[in-house]
């Protein structure tokens, strides 16, 4: 793969993204949606880059959002009686988001290459979490980095189909 400086650079700012969003959380906040505002500054041009990034937070707040509910994640800087997901979480979804169809591009065929980085990818982002203070998993480490290695494996392949749908009926 050629060298490629906006992909690098969207590497480079899903990382900033990250560590605003799960190092920093709510205090950071104000940067982490400063640098997603950028991001939909420097691609405004784009619309099918907003339907991407829609769909996908949509989809994994939704998912991430049932597996809070079943007690998967623990957020030990939410009220107890915390009902929804945390703000981070939910801007870190749409950082993530972004990176489709840049940073994570070369992931996009053959699609069992998007299900192993999945796999293994998406687990880590959490354990990484839970290193952090962020996040807890409810149900212990291995079983719950299981659920989401199964989860994620299936997930990521179907983000790059969802982006593939919509360049060929967008364009």
């Amino acid at each position: 793969m050629a060298w490629n400086r906006d992909l690098f650079l969207n590497g480079v700012w899903f990382y900033l993204i990250w560590l605003s969003a799960v190092w920093g959380r709510g205090d950071f906040l104000p940067l982490t949606l400063a640098l997603l505002v950028l991001h939909g500054y420097l691609h405004r041009k784009q619309a099918t880059e907003f339907l991407l990034i829609a769909g996908v937070a949509g989809t994994g707040i939704t998912i991430d959002q049932g597996l809070f509910w079943a007690g998967f994640y623990l957020f030990p800087d939410s009220p107890p009686d915390a009902m929804v997901l945390p703000s981070w979480l939910l801007l870190l979804w749409f950082g993530f988001a972004a990176t489709l169809r840049h940073s994570l591009s070369f992931l996009s065929s053959p699609p069992f290459l998007a299900a192993l980085f999945g796999a293994i990818g998406g687990p880590s982002s959490y354990f990484a979490g839970v290193q952090l203070g962020a996040v807890d998993l409810g149900y212990g480490t291995l079983p719950t980095l299981c659920t989401l290695a199964a989860i994620w494996a299936v997930l990521l392949p179907l983000f790059f189909q969802l982006n593939d749908k919509l360049v060929r009926a967008y364009g």
